[in-house]
């Protein structure tokens, strides 16, 4: 049978070609060619600096999200036959004999990680505190990568049915030997993930660097996985905690003011294809970056803000009137409505820890906790970022339902073709406080005339294992 995995590491700013083998049933497998054998702390420390461990390609978390539609006759371009069945929401995303490429991407870098826990405190030439902060390190990002499996192959959490329910395995072993993986439940995920993060926030750098996991990201990512429990209480103190340690940063983290940042010579200042977009490594909103590839952030036009979206917009929201257009690219006609747009906001979704995410979770907590008051101030101040101060002030009166609600909506105005929706949606699928939410996929025709509707059903919030990766994993 054919190897499920290819696996790509970095050692001594060396590439590693980790090959599948044609005949092989093992889901963890490589071939490694011309590499250096890591002996040394810094070497351990260089496996962190790898491209594909913060890169990815899968197009699925923006084509799963509820807030996009499709244009006639834009759908088309290379990745199309990916998105289509992820925007149906189809039973099937992956054909039958098609790697499940989103499952290849992250645990070539979970061996990393694992490999760096293993056999770093066992490496030649670094003091114990260093070998402490990259181990915790790969710890937090192990947890980071368990968040990604237990949010695409796990129901959602619900303390009722967790132990029961069925996800993906816990793999601890950088063992390429290793053939038979038993899948965890979703109780066993959250508790794994918690117990790395705890394992990993005392010993973790404060140091902060976009691409490298650092304490309050760390802090962040444990308040979310409460938050996907259920567990408001514990999840924002954890974020608390987290924006503590941001303002220790000696590097700004906080939120970008569209108010001056849009301005000429802004950071987002509009140029000839869009507005700019921050570095990388200095882009103030993204502490921990982990992105997708969006296509539909620069030049596609494969998947647009649907009019249900759109309209959600006040028309002095400097989102809706910089980062969004009404065309299919430079230089083309208007599409047929204005309520459809086209997302200019750059080419990656970030999907690591992001302010504004965490701005958003922090009123939701205080709102489910009933501390409407400061929910309000929360997401005023966010929302003074994002339009002039004097139109951010939200609805005033709003009972706990209807702000929790407005919460979710400025949600889809922060994130609309980002990719960040689809694990909130899967969360709040079920909850009684939003039982009147309903998501739908549209594809209109060239006229803007609804040619097919796709509605999203409680079973389809978890992947389903293609029949490749069923074959080469009968335990599953």
């Amino acid at each position: 049978m054919k190897n499920l995995i290819q696996y790509i590491t970095i050692v001594l700013g060396l590439i590693f070609t980790l090959t599948t083998s044609s005949c092989s049933e093992e889901f963890l497998e490589v071939d490694i060619k011309g590499n250096i054998i890591a002996e040394t702390t810094e070497d351990y420390n260089l496996l962190f600096n790898n491209r594909l461990l913060h890169q990815f390609f899968s197009p699925l978390p923006i084509a799963l999200s509820p807030e996009v539609c499709m244009l006639e006759p834009f759908n088309s371009g290379p990745f199309f036959p990916t998105k289509l069945p992820a925007f149906k929401w189809q039973e099937s995303i992956y054909l039958p004999d098609e790697n499940m490429v989103i499952i290849e991407e992250y645990v070539s870098n979970l061996y990393t990680y694992n490999k760096i826990i293993e056999e770093v405190p066992f490496s030649t030439g670094g003091t114990e505190t260093e070998k402490l902060n990259i181990q915790a390190e790969a710890l937090a990002n192990r947890a980071w990568l368990y968040f990604q499996f237990i949010n695409y192959f796990g129901k959602p959490y619900n303390p009722d049915t967790a132990t029961t329910d069925l996800a993906f395995p816990i793999i601890t072993e950088a063992d390429i030997t290793e053939s038979v993986f038993e899948q965890a439940t979703v109780e066993a995920i959250y508790k794994f993930m918690i117990d790395d993060l705890n394992k990993a926030i005392p010993n973790l750098r404060n140091t902060f660097y976009g691409l490298r996991m650092s304490k309050g990201p760390a802090m962040a990512l444990l308040g979310k996985v409460y938050i996907f429990m259920g567990d408001y209480q514990k999840g924002m103190e954890q974020i608390n905690n987290a924006f503590a340690e941001f303002e220790t940063s000696d590097v700004e983290i906080g939120l970008y003011d569209y108010n001056v940042t849009t301005l000429p010579g802004g950071i987002h200042a509009p140029g000839f294809v869009g507005p700019g977009v921050p570095p990388v490594n200095s882009d103030i909103e993204n502490p921990y970056l982990r992105a997708h590839t969006n296509i539909d952030g620069s030049f596609s036009a494969e998947l647009l803000t649907s009019p249900e979206t759109t309209q959600l917009f006040e028309p002095t929201d400097i989102r809706r009137n910089v980062f969004y257009v009404n065309n299919s690219g430079p230089f083309t006609p208007p599409l047929p409505t204005p309520n459809i747009l086209r997302y200019v906001g750059g080419s990656f979704a970030a999907m690591g820890i992001n302010i504004p995410d965490l701005y958003l979770l922090l009123a939701e907590c205080k709102t489910r906790l009933n501390d409407l008051d400061g929910a309000v101030e929360t997401i005023e101040f966010f929302r003074q970022h994002r339009m002039p101060v004097t139109d951010a002030s939200i609805p005033s009166g709003l009972s706990q339902q209807e702000l929790l609600e407005y919460i979710m909506d400025e949600r889809k105005r922060e994130f609309a073709v980002k990719g960040m929706e689809w694990f909130t949606t899967r969360r709040v699928f079920s909850d009684p406080m939003l039982s009147n939410k309903t998501y739908v996929h549209t594809i209109y025709n060239a006229d803007a005339s609804v040619k097919e509707t796709f509605n999203l059903t409680e079973d389809r919030l978890v992947l389903k294992y293609n029949q490749r990766f069923l074959n080469e994993n009968p335990n599953f």
